[in-house]
């Protein structure tokens, strides 16, 4: 009798030991922040100061205004006009605009041709242009509404008293703003002249000046990396690298 009662206990054991033992449920409700979102805690990055982003940090980008009147240079115009950022360039030949050249900034910078096409425009730290004076060129910049693409631009012409090319312009530009404000202009490349020939038409609505300076305008169309202020500036050092051969 014994015996059995012993095989019993120790069955009951067993049995015992499969059952599954849920863990007590917690009587302490969830907590909801303000958001709607559970318990828990949001995160908290911190960033560090230089991945934060500072639009035109040290104020803004502006091409200063220089004297060019005393030392104009001969020579041949330069068509700057392709490839080059859409605020900078002369109207193209099928669009109407509206010029601003009493606006105009004369002022002196580093004209670029990395290739057959394209043309870049950097504004030299005046201290930094002795070893590079062949390459800075004297430019007039006139601000433009184009009327086509309702949008202004910079139209950047090389100074050059004497050429054709150059002349044809400077005709069109000495004209006064009465003209203008009656009158929008289109322009047309005659090869065969060597001459830039003008077309007027009537000007129906009134067109509104630039919102900035041409200066702070020519700044914000160069950005940043086209001001080289130091000798360091890797466009600066392709132009002053090698030894010259006697």
């Amino acid at each position: 009798m014994n015996e059995l009662k012993r095989k019993q206990a120790d069955s009951n054991v067993v049995a015992t030991s499969h059952e599954t033992i849920a863990p007590p449920k917690s009587k302490v409700k969830s907590k909801k922040n303000p958001s709607g979102t559970s318990g828990r805690p949001p995160l908290n990055v911190q960033r560090k100061e230089e991945d934060r982003i500072t639009p035109q940090a040290g104020g803004r980008l502006t091409v200063p205004r220089e004297e060019i009147e005393d030392d104009y240079s001969a020579g041949e115009e330069l068509d700057l006009t392709s490839g080059i950022a859409a605020t900078i360039g002369r109207p193209g030949n099928q669009e109407w605009f509206r010029p601003f050249p009493n606006l105009e900034l004369q002022t002196k910078l580093l004209v670029r041709k990395p290739n057959a096409f394209d043309v870049e425009y950097y504004s030299v730290d005046p201290k930094l242009r002795k070893r590079i004076a062949s390459e800075i060129k004297q430019v007039r910049v006139i601000p433009y509404y184009n009327i086509s693409a309702k949008c202004y631009g910079l139209w950047i012409i090389n100074v050059f008293v004497g050429n054709s090319w150059y002349e044809s312009q400077r005709s069109l530009l000495s004209r006064d703003d009465k003209f203008f404000d009656a009158n929008k202009i289109r322009m047309r490349s005659d090869k065969e002249s060597r001459l830039y020939r003008f077309f007027a038409l009537s000007l129906e609505t009134t067109v509104n000046k630039p919102p900035d300076t041409t200066g702070e305008l020519l700044g914000q169309a160069l950005g940043e990396d086209h001001f080289i202020r130091d000798i360091n500036h890797p466009v600066y050092q392709s132009l002053i690298e090698g030894e010259e051969i006697n």
